[in-house]
């Protein structure tokens, strides 16, 4: 939780700020499952794999127009991959270190609904704030922290329905998520437990949203 007071801080200043410049927002929270993996340099000898984590934010849309919103999303996820390394005897490969991540997270996203409102479309980037990375092979569970970045940037898109209840509303949501930079600037795949790696995951949500309406006398 290193970077946790940097975070909160972040969020307080940028949502005084879109407060100030839009309408009320409608609030509400999420949570889901989150598929995720490394894509780049992979271990010599070895692959990486997905890993299943959890993932919980609430947020903030602030329309803009009709069918347009800026939505903010503060949260967590977790994940990280499975690292599997050949088998020469059986040939194949078997799972054999464990990446396990504690991501916090702000998706800054522009999310479009259709003429009905149901389906919504979002795309945006995700800032990540790694907070807690471990090697895990078995015997040991390794902080690496150290060795990422302490700031990650991610493209985010997502496909959505909406299911109105009474005055609030339903909502599952399917997000493809691709990062943009590499985690960490280690070469040496050798020494480095996250060479130059990206990182990409799927995930999949069920949020419940509740509109703020204005006093009638403001």
């Amino acid at each position: 939780m290193k970077y946790l007071k940097y975070f909160i801080v972040w969020i307080i200043l940028f949502s005084c700020f879109i407060f100030q410049v839009t309408a009320q927002p409608e609030i509400g929270l999420f949570i889901g499952l989150n598929n995720s993996k490394f894509t780049g340099d992979g271990p010599p000898g070895g692959a990486y794999r997905y890993r299943r984590g959890f993932l919980g934010s609430i947020h903030m849309d602030f329309r803009l127009s009709d069918h347009v919103k800026l939505s903010v999303q503060p949260g967590f996820r977790t994940g990280g991959a499975t690292v599997a390394f050949k088998d020469p005897d059986l040939e194949e490969y078997r799972d054999s270190l464990k990446i396990n991540t504690f991501i916090l997270t702000l998706p800054l996203l522009i999310k479009v609904t259709s003429m009905s409102e149901k389906v919504y479309f979002t795309g945006g980037f995700t800032i990540d704030f790694p907070s807690s990375i471990k090697a895990d092979n078995g015997e040991d569970k390794i902080d690496i922290t150290d060795e990422l970045f302490k700031v990650n940037v991610t493209a985010q898109f997502g496909l959505g329905y909406r299911i109105p209840v009474k005055a609030t509303t339903l909502y599952i949501e399917l997000r493809y998520l691709q990062g943009l930079v590499n985690l960490s600037d280690r070469r040496d795949e050798e020494e480095a437990y996250l060479p130059r790696v990206k990182s990409s995951a799927m995930q999949l949500v069920i949020g419940w949203q509740l509109p703020i309406r204005k006093n009638k006398g403001s």
